[in-house]
């Protein structure tokens, strides 16, 4: 038995389009989107949308509601938290799709419901531990290698520029062979596949305000075929960017 103070309680797998009702848990829960997007409600009117890769950490008793943009699939982990070395504070973490992350979420999936088993809380702190690393921001906490983090700056700053990897990998100051091996490591992903994913968040953002038509958003986010844009989002969200518009105001409507 793990004497962190950490205890696993539950962990599953859910995928659907349907609205999760309001609900709380005994433990504190931790729900990572490993496809599409949705939109969590909190008491006192607090709203956090998360993406593909983003990480729900939630109070324990804390209700809440889950509104899907078209199929979601999330796997999420219940655990008891007894100690005050873990931040269990309402928040959202951005993994940037961290392969570490994921396996860990699917791993603690196979021990099902299976109540105090120690190496299901074992697994259950490595993950709060690589939660915590992070968002710590240090090499030594195994935060993003210098020359992967100057990339993703620019990429964060010029994500409607056309961009390539010999430019990404420039201003990182290392090859660019160098630079696909990193963001494999530690993003799970290529360069231009960390670049279209947040394009394509980012034009999430931008649908929701309808005073934007689609092709002014695509070029927006640094697509010049609005076609292409709308092949690669329904490949990600499962929906059409229209859809998506349509969803997303139907929901801020409720």
């Amino acid at each position: 038995m793990s004497d962190s103070g950490i205890h696993f309680i539950s962990a599953a797998r859910f995928r659907g389009s349907r609205t999760v009702p309001r609900h709380s848990h005994d433990g504190v829960e931790l729900v990572m989107v490993t496809e599409g997007s949705c939109r969590c409600r909190f008491p006192g009117g607090i709203t956090l949308d998360a993406s593909a890769g983003d990480v729900y950490i939630q109070p324990p008793q804390l209700e809440h509601s889950q509104f899907n943009f078209g199929v979601c699939e999330t796997n999420y982990v219940i655990a008891s938290i007894r100690s005050p070395e873990f931040d269990i504070s309402l928040r959202l973490v951005h993994t940037g799709g961290d392969p570490a992350t994921r396996e860990l979420f699917r791993a603690l999936c196979c021990f099902g419901s299976a109540r105090g088993g120690s190496a299901a809380s074992a697994a259950t702190e490595a993950l709060w531990l690589r939660l915590r690393e992070l968002t710590s921001g240090g090499e030594e906490c195994g935060g993003r290698h210098p020359a992967l983090r100057r990339a993703m700056e620019l990429i964060e700053r010029e994500y409607a520029s056309a961009l390539t990897v010999d430019q990404l990998a420039r201003h990182a100051g290392i090859g660019a062979s160098r630079l696909n091996q990193l963001f494999k490591e530690q993003c799970g992903r290529t360069p231009i596949q960390y670049l279209l994913a947040l394009r394509l968040k980012h034009a999430a953002g931008h649908l929701r305000n309808p005073y934007w038509n689609i092709s002014e958003i695509a070029r927006l986010c640094g697509f010049e075929n609005t076609n292409y844009f709308s092949r690669k989002f329904r490949a990600v969200y499962g929906i059409t960017p229209g859809e998506f518009r349509r969803n997303a105001l139907m929901a801020s409507k409720k």
